[in-house]
């Protein structure tokens, strides 16, 4: 695996920069299920709408061979995972377009359901002013509050996710 401060930190997943879609590889997981509740793999349709649909989630790098993965609040748009950062590992990762992984989820603990999707592709700083206007347009700001004076782009190339549901009928939990 290579480092985020390797300059070849782009062998570390073999993804083709070039691609304008993401790859649907959510079929090559199976789901289990048993007497608590069901793992069920999400479709890339539902992935793309949990991805959209919240502004928190967490941001995987590797630094020096390690994984280290750190919150942040971002906004979906043009097919793009976008958040502010100040210089230091996400930008750091993001200049050398290095493979980071994405994810964010939901949880409803009362009901011990919950839902999570993985999102990988390539870091990169974003240049394109209209792009970033609209992002801070739309709300996109730093709770940690700083200026943040760097916007990060992530696109997914590849995305997968997955839900733990259970039953709602009084005959499945027999």
């Amino acid at each position: 695996m290579a480092m985020a401060s390797n300059p070849s930190c782009m062998e570390n997943l073999p993804l083709n920069k070039s691609s304008d879609s993401p790859i649907d590889r959510s079929g090559f997981n199976i789901g289990t299920s048993n007497k608590e509740g069901t793992l069920e793999i999400l479709e890339y349709d539902e992935c793309l709408q949990l991805l959209k649909s919240s502004i928190i989630g967490r941001v995987g790098i590797t630094i020096n061979a390690l994984p280290v993965i750190l919150p942040v609040n971002y906004l979906y748009i043009k097919g793009r995972i976008l958040f502010r950062t100040d210089p230091g590992t996400k930008l750091d990762a993001a200049l050398m377009h290095c493979v980071v992984a994405f994810e964010v989820d939901g949880i409803d603990y009362e009901k011990e359901e919950g839902w999570s999707v993985l999102a990988i592709g390539h870091a990169e700083v974003v240049e394109d002013a209209s792009l970033e206007r609209e992002a801070i347009d739309r709300g996109m700001r730093p709770w940690s509050g700083g200026m943040k004076s760097h916007t990060i782009s992530i696109t997914p190339k590849l995305l997968s996710g997955r839900k733990i549901v259970h039953e709602t009928s009084p005959a499945s939990r027999l």
